[in-house]
């Protein structure tokens, strides 16, 4: 069994998390106006850890649930845009 690597420094996370995060929110949020005018659609490719939490993974769980969750407010805000 392969263990993950403890680390003692948790603001060494931060980076990690502003990467994933941000990775997704920005090309998102940049091309919701052209998905808006053409009927585009978003795909979402993610980890079921986010919903389904793992042992040891608690930092990989919370960064992909946050990127379902902010796809999903994203789907909300635009479903109820009446443009």
């Amino acid at each position: 069994m392969v263990h993950a690597p403890v680390i003692a420094n948790f603001s060494m996370r931060c980076p990690l998390q502003d990467v994933n995060f941000w990775g997704s929110v920005y090309p998102t949020h940049f091309a919701v106006p052209h998905l808006k005018k053409t009927g585009g659609r978003i795909v979402v490719n993610s980890s079921s850890a986010g919903w389904v939490a793992m042992p040891r993974m608690s930092f990989y769980n919370v960064y992909t649930l946050s990127d379902i969750l902010v796809i999903l407010l994203l789907y909300d805000l635009i479903s109820s845009d009446p443009v």
